[in-house]
């Protein structure tokens, strides 16, 4: 249910403010572009936060909830997200927006400088605006805050994988089995993977999938888990990721070959370990939601060096639901 009274009928108002922004924005990357021909940003997510979403912050922040609370005690009303290609990219629209006449920057911090632990690099900005409309105060002028998060394509990537994986850390994350084809599901990671595989100018080659694999399973789940490691595969390759899924007693195994160079032992106990970077840097996630998503699976993933690389080597049940294979009435130890 909408908390209509939280903005006091000032939504209308910071609709506008938001608009008036944006365009702001869009036009200085405009004359930018015209320029230089670069464009400095490639996405741009402007909104005012929902009665229902201000109206719980300001009651988790033990503020009264009221339009003052919401306009001045708190100050993200009017958020604006932009999403750059470049670090670079960020600083150049930092640049742009504190040259704007009707605006102080209240509060500002670089997490791209100053990144968090958890890896999590961007820049925000509090902005005071200046607008011809009346506040929340009953100043004429009025002076109202926008809240500005400027993050690179990568970051935004980032911000979406910790969501996910707090959201299965808080099981809220259902797995829907069905029955699924694992050639048609190996196939759709190899396309998730190839424009990384062109951009290296190497090979993804599936040496072969057994004819009789399939499994009831989380279809988007598992796919997002194998391409994720068949991501890592390819970034690690030097020429070629090969790929090979062979049917077993209770359960199919898939390997994913890599030609890199072997990873330090040290490391290899670490891999799937949450935010850990291991020597070639990245952001610690990936390879873990992997392993999360296959240990709800009931099943198991390991990372081994070979003779010419490393291989990932991924055991899945046939019937991770009912955790029984199918054409026999043993279940499968976890």
């Amino acid at each position: 249910m909408e908390h209509s009274d939280i903005y006091g009928g000032f939504r209308p108002t910071l609709e506008q403010i938001k608009d008036t922004f944006a365009r702001r924005i869009e036009d200085y990357t405009v004359a930018e572009y015209e320029k230089t021909g670069i464009r400095i940003y490639e996405h741009l997510i402007a909104r005012v936060k929902s009665e229902d979403s201000m109206t719980e912050k300001c009651e988790r922040k033990g503020l009264p909830t009221t339009p003052h609370s919401a306009m001045k005690e708190l100050r993200d009303s009017i958020g604006i997200r932009i999403i750059c290609s470049f670090i670079d990219d960020i600083y150049a629209n930092i640049e742009q927006i504190r040259a704007f006449p009707d605006c102080r920057v209240a509060e500002e911090k670089d997490y791209i400088k100053h990144a968090k632990s958890n890896g999590y690099r961007s820049y925000h900005m509090i902005l005071e605006y200046t607008a011809p409309f009346a506040d929340v105060d009953g100043n004429t002028p009025g002076t109202f805050y926008i809240e500005i998060q400027l993050r690179t394509i990568a970051m935004a990537k980032l911000v979406e994988e910790l969501l996910y994986i707090s959201r299965l850390d808080a099981g809220k994350m259902p797995l829907h089995f069905e029955e699924s084809d694992m050639h048609e599901l190996i196939y759709d990671c190899v396309r998730i993977a190839q424009p990384l595989a062109e951009q290296k100018s190497c090979d993804i080659r599936i040496d072969s999938i057994d004819p009789d694999a399939r499994a009831i399973c989380d279809e988007e789940q598992l796919t997002r888990a194998l391409s994720n490691l068949l991501v890592n595969a390819v970034y690690h390759c030097r020429t070629e990721v090969q790929i090979r899924c062979q049917c077993e007693p209770k359960q199919m195994m898939i390997l994913i070959h890599n030609d890199g160079e072997q990873i330090p032992a040290n490391h290899l106990p670490h891999l799937f370990d949450r935010f850990y970077t291991g020597h070639h840097g990245g952001s610690g996630i990936g390879l873990s939601i992997a392993m999360e998503v296959i240990r709800l699976h009931h099943g198991r993933l390991r990372m081994e060096n070979d003779r010419d690389g490393v291989t990932c080597c991924v055991w899945i049940p046939y019937n991770s639901k009912g955790f029984i294979h199918p054409n026999t009435d043993q279940s499968i130890p976890s």
